[in-house]
């Protein structure tokens, strides 16, 4: 076959990146005929018809066992037992008191000085509820006030806190158990740790 190319271009400030590029081949059409292919008889036909459907079949239920094996992997872990579940409620409805030291310096560090001793009450609060697990929490008014000693930026690095869990005694009220904080005041806190005070 002959090669044609196109010659036109344009040497302009405007000219087309296309006619600069590499010039174009015109291929000829195809002349040539597909040949047609033998038709198979209708009882072979029939046969390939047949196993075709049972490959499908199969297909599916390989795709419906890889489905279910790829959602075994991600199975939740199993809540615990209600033996266990039993155990930590009735340790939470103990009655006990603990003594720790709260390290208030690191949780008001780069914190607004005018609202340090606001901020310092409700970690108090929090860690008091984490340790005890009761959502009532209150404070001694001597706890209040040895937070507030210095004035409401230049708190104390470190606080000595007593914590007793009580039985509530009123009836009507949400929860069973609160717990009060009260202020213990140390010379040192150098090998201090947390322990169990028993009454």
């Amino acid at each position: 076959y002959k090669r044609q190319v196109s010659t036109q271009s344009t040497w302009g400030p405007n000219r087309c990146l296309d006619s600069l590029s590499v010039p174009r081949v015109v291929m000829p059409p195809k002349d040539k005929k597909e040949k047609a292919k033998p038709s198979l008889p209708k009882e072979e036909m029939a046969e390939k018809v047949e196993k075709s459907e049972g490959d499908g079949a199969a297909e599916g239920e390989k795709e419906k066992k890889f489905k279910k094996r790829k959602y075994r992997t991600f199975r939740k872990p199993k809540s615990p037992s209600r033996k266990f579940r039993k155990m930590g409620a009735a340790k939470r409805r103990e009655v006990k008191t603990i003594e720790a030291t709260i390290h208030m310096h690191k949780r008001l560090m780069g914190k607004t000085f005018k609202k340090r001793a606001n901020k310092a009450i409700k970690h108090v609060k929090a860690f008091i509820k984490k340790c005890m697990r009761t959502h009532d929490v209150r404070l001694d008014p001597k706890l209040n006030k040895a937070i507030w000693s210095r004035g409401i930026k230049n708190l104390p690095f470190r606080l000595r806190i007593r914590m007793e869990r009580k039985r509530k005694e009123e009836e009507d009220s949400a929860g069973k158990m609160y717990t009060v904080g009260s202020f213990v005041p140390v010379a040192s806190y150098k090998g201090l740790k947390s322990k169990r005070v028993e009454e």
